[in-house]
């Protein structure tokens, strides 16, 4: 009967483990893919908890799961101060954030969970580029377009993601946390590292996910200045500098306007308008500064302040803010910005004081994306952000567990 109880037991962490990999690979494509395995992992989790109660700790680390609960808080409000219907979607699709961590906790007593997690989410952003890739070949042999076609608006950014219905900066926020997990840690050898990092640095650059390709190419060099790696560095200048020629001297202006002529804030042609667009938000924040307008009445008023400023292109298309923290600010006021701030403040301090630095820089990178982009207010950002509270709270801990055995 004990053999079995192990075999038994072994076979559900391998399952899981298993699970974790196809969370990984299935988070670049339909959300669908990513909830089944979400609550099949739950499941498993519940009971690799329930048969491990009795040799683990682990129900003393359910009250991790309260941290990123704060997040909650904001969608509760936002069902009485918001389109009721809108709001009940926003709770659902925040869910995530407990759930995830929970299952992460649950399973707390198994090894290599972030591992598997990396090889399916390696994959995944391989076959994500494989996909989207063979769709521009085929519309270019179809179309018996140049080849200089393939670096066009048609092909780049928005239209390089659209077979897989993806927005550029979401997957831009998955190979930021790829390209530096392959960095830090020796997941995979070093010919094949490299390999995925110059494959990640191209599909980057197809997608033109400007913020993580600057804060990727910062990490990368001071990676590489403090450690010496002299080869990395030329690798990655070499690439880097061949891109930017290829942005420069493009026949079609779209890659100039993206890369380099967006990027000068005097430049009032082709600069980039989110900033001033902020105004708007700020005009709807003055109207319920403590709870906030509620889901979807904040679109509803933005929308009318972007008129007011003449700005049609943001009117007609229904612009959001563009920034997770004016987002909390507008539509759940200072109450929804205050647990927003809260979370990341706790993040900050557990992965400093476990020393957990790899995922204090990711927490970092995720702050600067928050700063261009509402993450929080699609599916994908969602889940993301859910991984890697739960991935912090999973190292927070085997930190505690390493603690108490000394």
């Amino acid at each position: 009967m004990t053999a079995g109880f192990i075999t038994n037991r072994i076979n559900i962490n391998k399952a899981f483990l298993l699970l974790m990999f196809c969370l990984g690979l299935a988070l670049p494509f339909k959300d669908q893919y990513g909830t089944i395995v979400t609550v099949i992992l739950l499941v498993c989790a519940v009971v690799i908890f329930i048969k491990q109660k009795k040799l683990t700790n682990q129900s003393s680390y359910l009250y991790l799961v309260l941290i990123p609960a704060l997040l909650i808080i904001p969608r509760l409000i936002g069902i009485i101060t918001g389109d009721f219907d809108i709001a009940i979607k926003e709770l659902i699709r925040a869910l995530p954030l407990i759930l995830i961590p929970l299952l992460f906790i649950l399973s707390a007593s198994l090894n290599n969970l972030e591992k598997y997690f990396y090889y399916g989410l390696a994959l995944g952003l391989v076959l994500f580029m494989i996909i989207c890739e063979c769709h521009i070949i085929y519309a270019m042999i179809k179309g018996n377009e140049p080849l200089e076609y393939f670096f066009r608006w048609r092909h780049l950014n928005i239209n390089f993601a659209k077979p897989l219905d993806q927005h550029p900066p979401y997957i831009g926020i998955l190979i930021m946390w790829v390209f530096i997990k392959t960095l830090f840690n020796t997941y995979l050898n070093k010919r094949i590292s490299y390999t995925l990092l110059v494959l990640l640095s191209f599909l980057l650059f197809q997608l033109l996910a400007r913020n993580a390709i600057i804060i990727l190419l910062i990490v990368v060099f001071v990676y590489a200045l403090k450690r010496k790696k002299i080869k990395q560095l030329l690798l990655v200048g070499s690439l880097g500098l061949a891109l930017l020629m290829i942005a420069l001297f493009h026949p079609h202006q779209y890659l100039r306007e993206k890369i380099v002529y967006k990027l000068n804030p005097f430049d009032k042609k082709h600069k980039d308008y989110r900033i001033t667009r902020l105004d708007a938000s700020i005009e709807v924040f003055k109207k319920a500064p403590v709870f906030g307008v509620g889901p979807n009445n904040d679109n509803d008023l933005r929308k009318i302040e972007y008129k007011k400023m003449h700005d049609y292109t943001a009117f007609e298309r229904n612009y959001n803010s563009h920034n997770q923290f004016f987002e909390y600010l507008v539509s759940h006021g200072i109450i929804g910005l205050l647990c927003f701030i809260t979370l990341l403040f706790i993040l900050i301090k557990m992965t400093t004081k476990n020393k957990d630095y790899i995922n204090l820089l990711l927490i970092m990178c995720f702050i600067v994306s928050c700063l261009t982009e509402s993450v929080l207010e699609r599916t994908l950002g969602v889940k993301y952000f859910s991984i890697l509270i739960a991935f912090i709270l999973l190292n927070h801990i085997k930190k505690h567990k390493q603690i108490s055995l000394k």
